[in-house]
């Protein structure tokens, strides 16, 4: 806890708290970026690159099953729609797969989702730098 005695503190008390409530919007602003961030890139994931499973027959398309450790095949984008995002609070983030049988390739290991937070940490380090910074010295 700060306290700050001054002729008038009441002043800064104030601008203290703008300040604290201006962070805590950045915050839940940069935790957006970062969700949306995490749920492209987790959209692109799912629908690019190779696969090396066996090959079968679906719809009469013949497609390539994802091997363990491969992000899963794509078949109907119902999985690949159904990557959503959300700030739970200013201080959380939500990253969700609600496709009903995503717990279901996750356990096969064929999701992915850890390894795709993992990857764009950098990437969300920086967001949510850039933007906490932007807002103090908007201050």
């Amino acid at each position: 806890m700060i306290s700050i005695r001054l002729q008038e503190g009441q002043r800064v008390f104030v601008k203290f708290e703008t300040l604290a409530d201006d962070m805590v919007y950045e915050m839940g602003k940069a935790l957006w970026e970062v969700g949306v961030m995490v749920r492209n890139t987790l959209r692109k994931q799912l629908t690019r690159g190779k696969r090396s499973g066996l090959l079968y027959r679906y719809n009469g398309r013949n497609l390539r099953a994802s091997a363990e450790g491969e992000f899963p095949q794509r078949r109907s984008g119902n999985l690949r729609n159904s990557v959503s995002a959300k700030v739970i609070s200013n201080a959380s983030v939500e990253v969700a797969v609600n496709a009903g049988y995503a717990k279901t390739l996750e356990r096969k290991n064929r999701l992915l989702l850890k390894e795709v937070i993992e990857m764009t940490y950098s990437e969300q380090r920086n967001i949510l730098e850039k933007t906490i910074n932007a807002g103090v010295k908007r201050k």
